[in-house]
């Protein structure tokens, strides 16, 4: 991630700080704090456009100033769908084996998760097992979330999303090998 963030839970929402500051007067950016404001513009506005059962919500995003006054800057805050179980990763690093019936669920959601995304023409490129969330329905039910958009894209029809950006042992061969990415993968779980 190109920027840092605190997650704190509460109620049944989890607000995520995205850092840096953000200045006071967004018009009188560096060049490496445009590219830090834009990322966090183009992380939100995609994860916006995202409403499926088998993503986590972005329920409000907004702007605090924690220290009002000259020099200080301002806090984005995003209000997250909250999940009520671990990652994935950490699940797995626990629990290594996953049932079948598990293991099919997971590629189900992530699959519909996925090919949801492709409809939008949002790519996420970074896959992985600590970018998916796991939710307890509390019927005996597992649902499956993926998370995290620090990295996602919006494509143009022509599009491509080459750029090699991602965890590198979870990027797609496409993307390592520069390939133009339209392909709807999921084997990489």
């Amino acid at each position: 991630m190109l920027h840092g963030s605190w997650f704190l839970p509460l109620f049944h929402v989890i607000l995520r700080v995205m850092c840096p500051l953000l200045p006071t007067f967004p018009q009188i950016l560096t060049p490496c704090q445009r590219r830090i404001f834009d990322h966090m513009e183009a992380e939100i506005t995609s994860h916006c456009k995202l409403q499926h059962c088998n993503i986590v919500r972005l329920l409000d995003h907004f702007i605090i100033n924690p220290n009002p006054g000259p020099g200080h800057g301002r806090l984005r805050i995003l209000a997250l769908e909250l999940c009520n179980g671990d990652d994935l990763r950490t699940h797995l690093d626990a629990s290594p084996c996953m049932d079948d019936g598990r293991l099919i669920a997971l590629m189900t959601q992530m699959a519909a998760a996925l090919g949801y995304m492709e409809q939008q023409c949002i790519v996420h490129r970074d896959i992985k097992p600590a970018n998916i969330m796991i939710h307890d329905n509390g019927d005996g039910r597992v649902q499956f979330k993926l998370t995290d958009f620090g990295l996602a894209r919006e494509l143009q029809i022509e599009d491509t999303a080459a750029t090699q950006l991602g965890t590198p042992c979870y990027m797609a061969p496409e993307i390592v090998g520069k390939r133009a990415m339209r392909l709807f993968y999921v084997s990489l779980l």
